[in-house]
């Protein structure tokens, strides 16, 4: 989905066509607080014009931070357009315990804020994970790979297919893991 800002995306010209589940793998929901679980290196670097988050809310050329933009920053968080949907759907949040680019913490702010619209949002912690399949770019390739072990897998095509979209269905589908605090919130496969 192109998320209503063109007139190519179906959901800006037929009301029916909404989803039904979103899967949002270690999705960023605060700009401003994108690197808030990371060592104060990363943080700063976080804070300039030429962090990726500011290139991509203010554009290549602005030369603005995020701190330098506060409403652009805000306009571009997810959290801040809950409000003005009529019906969520279904949510997975994964997110690597180990994720180095955007803070574990960010799927947290996005799960609360979900389960407060009335929304069912499960979040799954992939333990030692880091940033998606680019961890294996990194030295540790066991670091990208937990993405894409079957078990990760199975979890995400079963909620986008017939598999269970609650959170007690996904959690269930982790073979016998229960949620953890925070509500809704399971662990998910280890690296």
């Amino acid at each position: 989905m192109l998320g209503g800002r063109s007139p190519l995306d179906p959901a800006t010209t037929d009301p029916e066509a909404a989803g039904q589940a979103v899967v949002d793998n270690f999705g960023a929901s605060d700009l401003t607080r994108i690197a808030a679980d990371s060592d104060p290196a990363t943080q700063a670097a976080y804070e300039g014009a030429d962090d990726i988050a500011a290139l991509f809310v203010n554009g290549r050329t602005s030369g603005a931070s995020l701190a330098d933009a506060p409403q652009a920053a805000a306009e571009a968080n997810p959290i801040g357009h809950l409000d003005s949907v009529s019906a969520l759907p279904a949510f997975l949040l994964p997110h690597g315990t180990a994720d180095p680019v955007v803070s574990p913490s960010q799927t947290l702010l996005l799960h609360e804020a979900l389960r407060a619209h009335g929304a069912d949002s499960t979040r799954v912690a992939v333990l030692g994970a880091g940033h998606g399949d680019l961890a294996v770019l990194d030295d540790d390739e066991e670091v990208g790979r937990s993405w894409s072990t079957r078990r990760t897998m199975d979890l995400i095509t079963d909620f986008l297919g017939t598999g269970p979209r609650t959170a007690e269905g996904v959690c269930r589908r982790l073979r016998g893991v229960r949620p953890v605090v925070p509500p809704r919130t399971c662990r998910g496969p280890r690296r």
